[in-house]
C-alpha cells in the first residue's frame, strides 16, 4: 500500500520511521517532508497548509492513506475535504479538531462535559476590560493563552497580576501571536506534574498509548519562556495504573462520548495534556489543558517505544483510524528490541552553554525543520538525538546545528 504523511518536522520523521515497518507498506510520501525523511520517503513540494494541493498530489499517486501530522491542516479540513473525495485519511475533522484549533472552545467544551479542569475566562479584544477585572480578581499565578494555533508558543505563565495585564495587552493590543489572539483564555495557574497520554480513536472505540513528559519552558526551574517542546522522556512514572484508569474514567473516555454526541465524533490520535496536582491526584487529575493533537516530542518518544508496528488493513472505504493491536507491546530501552533498531555512535554537542558528550550510546537521529544545502542539508531548528537508557525509559534533547558539523549547538 501507499502511504501519504504530511509534516516537515520529527513528529513526522517518527510517523514516517515507524510506518516503514510495516510489512503491508510499500511506499511512503511526505509533504512536503525534510532533508531527514528524504532517506525513509519520496518528499513532494506541496506545503502542509495547501489542502487541495495535497488531495491533486494523492489523487495522482493513487495513495491509499493519508496521515495527517501538523494541526493546521486539520483545522483547515483537510480530512473533510478527502473524504469527501473518496480518500481515506487518519485524523479528526474540520469541526472536531477545534479541540486543537480553539483553547475557548476546548475550555467550554471540558465545561459543558464535567472534564477537569482549571478555573478560566474567556475574552476577545473588546472585552478588553472585563478582563483586566478578571485578573484582579483571581488569586494566585494565572495563565494567559492564545486562543488560536501559535505553533506550541501561545501561552505566557504570569506569577503576578502585572505580569498578566502586560501579557493581556500583548496578545490583545500589540498582537504578539497575530490572528491566534484575536482572543485570549485567562485560567489559574495549577501547580504540579504534567504528564501526556494518548487515545488512538475511531470516534468509538479506542487504544490508550504510553505516557510521557515533556519540557517547554527555558532555564532550570522554569523560569522561562515556552518553547515548542526542548525535550522529553517515556513512560512517565506518574502515570501510575491507577492513575491512568482515572485519566481513562473521567478525560478520555467523557472526551469522545462528547464529541459523539455534539455530532464530531473525534477521529484519530487524541492527545492529553494533564496536570496532576498534589491535592487531586488520590482522586482524579485536576486541569486537563485540553484533549488535542500529537505534540512533536512526546510523539517520538511514544512511537519509539513501541513494539508493535502500526498496522494498517483498509478491509473498507470508510475506514478512519489504522487499527492497533489491543495487545500492543512496549519495549523497555535497555532491551535487544530497543537498542538494535537504533545507531551506536559518538557524538559531541553543546547544550545551553555545557558541553555534554554521549559516547557509545546507542541512538537514533530524528530531524526536525529542515532545508537542502550545499553540500548537504542544513538543519534550521534543531536535532534530536534520542538516547535508549537503562533506567528503562527513553530521553531526548534538542540542539541546532549544520549538517557537516559533528558538534551541534543549542
Amino acid at each position: 500500500m501507499k502511504i501519504l504523511v504530511i509534516g516537515s518536522g520529527g513528529r513526522e520523521h517518527a510517523l514516517v520511521w515507524k510506518l516503514r515497518q510495516s510489512p503491508h507498506v510499500k511506499e511512503i510520501y511526505c509533504a512536503p517532508g525534510n532533508a531527514g525523511i528524504a532517506d525513509q520517503a519520496t518528499c513532494a513540494t506541496a506545503k502542509a497548509a495547501d489542502v487541495r494541493a495535497l488531495l491533486k498530489f494523492a489523487q495522482e499517486k493513487k495513495v491509499d492513506l493519508t496521515v495527517v501530522g501538523p494541526e493546521q491542516p486539520l483545522v483547515l479540513g483537510i480530512v473533510d475535504l478527502f473524504r469527501e473525495n473518496g480518500m481515506t485519511i487518519f485524523g479528526p475533522t474540520k469541526m472536531a479538531a477545534q479541540l486543537e484549533g480553539s483553547k475557548a472552545f476546548a475550555k467550554d467544551f471540558m465545561k459543558r462535559h464535567r472534564i477537569p479542569t482549571a478555573a478560566y475566562g474567556i475574552f476577545s479584544a473588546g472585552e478588553k476590560e472585563d478582563a483586566e477585572r478578571f485578573i484582579k480578581n483571581m488569586k494566585g499565578p494565572l495563565v494567559v493563552k492564545a486562543d488560536g494555533l501559535a505553533a506550541g508558543k501561545g501561552v505566557i505563565m504570569c506569577e503576578t497580576r502585572e505580569i498578566a495585564l502586560l501579557a493581556l495587552r500583548q496578545i490583545l493590543e500589540d498582537k504578539m501571536f497575530g490572528q491566534a489572539g484575536e482572543k485570549v483564555v485567562i485560567e489559574e495557574c495549577l501547580a504540579g506534574e504534567e504528564v501526556s497520554m494518548f487515545a488512538l480513536s475511531d470516534g468509538e472505540n479506542f487504544v490508550i498509548l504510553s505516557s510521557a513528559q515533556d519540557h517547554k519552558r527555558i532555564l532550570d526551574g522554569d523560569l522561562g519562556k515556552n518553547t515548542g517542546g526542548m525535550g522529553a522522556y517515556s513512560p512517565a512514572p506518574v502515570m501510575t495504573p491507577e492513575l491512568q484508569k482515572r485519566v481513562v474514567d473521567k478525560v478520555v473516555r467523557p472526551t469522545l462520548d462528547g464529541m459523539r454526541s455534539e455530532g464530531t465524533p473525534y477521529t484519530g490520535c487524541l492527545y492529553v495534556g494533564l496536570m496532576v496536582t498534589k491535592f487531586n491526584s488520590a482522586d482524579c487529575p485536576n486541569g486537563c489543558e485540553k484533549p488535542i493533537r500529537r505534540p512533536l516530542p512526546i510523539k517520538m518518544m511514544v512511537l519509539s517505544l513501541s513494539a508493535t508496528p502500526l498496522r494498517i488493513p483498509l478491509t473498507k472505504p470508510t475506514l478512519t483510524t489504522p487499527s492497533v493491536c489491543p495487545r500492543a507491546s512496549w519495549v523497555s530501552n535497555d532491551s535487544p528490541t530497543a537498542t538494535d533498531r537504533s545507531r551506536t555512535s559518538d557524538r559531541k554537542c553543546s547544550c545551553w552553554g555545557n558541553g555534554i558528550t554521549v559516547k557509545r550510546q546507542r541512538a537514533r537521529v530524528v530531524h526536525c525543520s529542515q532545508c537542502g544545502g550545499s553540500p548537504g542539508p542544513v538543519v534550521r531548528w534543531m536535532f534530536v538525538l534520542m538516547l535508549a537508557v537503562k533506567s528503562r525509559r527513553l530521553f531526548f534533547f534538542s540542539a541546532s546545528c549544520n549538517a557537516d558539523n559533528v558538534q551541534p549547538k543549542v
